[in-house]
């Protein structure tokens, strides 16, 4: 488990849940991970901070503007979110969004990569915790043309590009200084390029089984890897997420 105080440029730093069910949505992940919340926003366009022991883990919001997809956003740390947003326009990207300030002294933006993946950029504190049950443990970019990607996030991040895992899949890590921070991969079966979110659970089946009861379903059934027990998720409302087992100790 991890507690950060801060974030390398590039890092995945911060999730956050767009939805239409505000209440069904905090319900679902609060029997589901055992999240608790800031005072449960009910407006639109008003945010919810999700927590695990008292530190901030994500938020969820129901948009002001319709048409806005369900989805679970990744977050990438800026040093100075202005430049970046200037380099993702240099490097073929697409700011969707201006720059918004946030409270703490920070800025956010939403763009888009020139694969078509959304993202969104963060300076200024992201999740307190990490890498264990019930927070973040990873996150992906699936795509159908993972080279561009990876030009693209190391020439806007600086990110480093690890070597491919082998012949067989084309997926790489995408790293900062002594640490791998995220992945990029080729996307199999079609569909479009998206950032895809990994929360961390003790038990990967009896989480399934959670999810389940609490209204969502199943996309993919658990399955082993070398890096854990995985599973494919979306949540009632159909935002889709993955479980990964790691230890809580």
């Amino acid at each position: 488990m991890s507690e950060f105080t801060d974030y390398a440029q590039g890092t995945p730093c911060w999730v956050e849940l767009s939805t239409g069910d505000l209440a069904g949505t905090l319900d679902f992940y609060r029997a589901v991970f055992g999240w608790e919340y800031d005072e449960p926003a009910t407006d639109r366009d008003s945010y919810t901070v999700a927590r695990l022991r008292g530190k901030a883990v994500a938020g969820i919001f129901v948009p002001g503007q319709p048409n806005i997809p369900v989805v679970w956003t990744t977050y990438l740390a800026a040093d100075d979110a202005g430049v970046i947003m200037k380099a993702i326009g240099e490097h073929r990207g697409h700011a969707i969004t201006g720059l918004m300030d946030i409270p703490g002294d920070g800025r956010i933006l939403i763009a888009s990569d020139p694969t078509g993946a959304v993202f969104g950029v963060l300076q200024g504190m992201g999740a307190q915790l990490g890498n264990e049950p019930g927070a973040v443990i990873w996150n992906e970019l699936l795509t159908p043309d993972p080279l561009t990607a990876r030009a693209f996030y190391a020439g806007v991040f600086g990110l480093g590009i690890g070597e491919p895992f082998d012949d067989a899949q084309d997926y790489t890590t995408i790293d900062v200084p002594g640490h791998e921070v995220g992945g990029i991969g080729a996307l199999a079966g079609g569909g479009p390029a998206h950032w895809s979110t990994y929360f961390g659970v003790a038990d990967t089946d009896a989480t399934v089984a959670a999810v389940l009861a609490a209204g969502g379903r199943v996309v993919k059934e658990p399955y082993d890897s070398p890096y854990g027990r995985i599973a494919h998720c979306a949540d009632p409302a159909g935002a889709s997420f993955a479980l990964l087992s790691v230890s809580d100790g």
